[in-house]
């Protein structure tokens, strides 16, 4: 995380500052207007969410655990519908890296209608969400009030201590994903201890 907690201030007002910070860089992206660049605002919102959501593991031992879980719920809804648009362009750019990977394998037109099946998806998910004002409007509406409700937390720990026990928990949870999905080699445990992963680099 490129932010930094400093020990001479005081934790909670850094906390909420650097949230407040986040939140209105994920709202500045999901506000951009041309077709051409919503789809890196909403990369680029989805990182943010990524990494409030990894502040709030940081800090978990800090804060009362209603409020954790319901910030946390609040990004992670946000977020859901964002992930829809973000897989779709990443299945038709993982497409063509693999049409030039194997091009002296398999000619290019032979995934044609694949690639017009993918794009035609991806046409029906923007249109459904980033072309929709609304939508992109109630994320918004719904991180203004997460962060407004972190800016009214009253009961935060100025403890530093509680840095280092969040972040051993992410580790832990961590590593005990990564012993799941060595056993169960699932996409989907593959894919819940990459989180974890993530969670942990943004917290360091």
């Amino acid at each position: 995380m490129a932010d930094q907690f400093k020990k001479d201030k005081k934790l909670s007002r850094q906390l909420k500052k650097l949230s407040s910070k986040l939140v209105e860089k994920a709202v500045r992206e999901l506000g951009r207007r041309s077709s051409k660049s919503r789809g890196e605002g909403v990369h680029n919102a989805r990182k943010r969410l990524k990494q409030l959501r990894g502040i709030l593991r940081l800090v978990q031992h800090g804060i009362s655990q209603k409020s954790y879980r319901r910030e946390n719920r609040a990004f992670r809804n946000a977020g859901r519908p964002l992930s829809d648009v973000r897989d779709a362009d990443i299945m038709i750019e993982t497409l063509d890296q693999l049409i030039v990977h194997f091009s002296h394998q398999v000619k290019a037109h032979s995934f044609r209608r694949l690639r017009r099946i993918l794009v035609e998806r991806r046409r029906q998910i923007r249109k459904q969400l980033l072309e929709k004002e609304r939508s992109m409007g109630k994320i918004s509406a719904s991180l203004r009030k997460a962060e407004r409700r972190i800016k009214n937390w009253t009961s935060i720990s100025n403890d530093y201590k509680i840095l280092m026990r969040g972040v051993e928990s992410t580790y832990a949870q961590g590593k005990n994903e990564m012993d799941t999905a060595l056993t169960e080699k699932s996409d989907e445990t593959l894919h819940t201890w990459r989180k974890s992963v993530k969670y942990l680099r943004y917290q360091l």
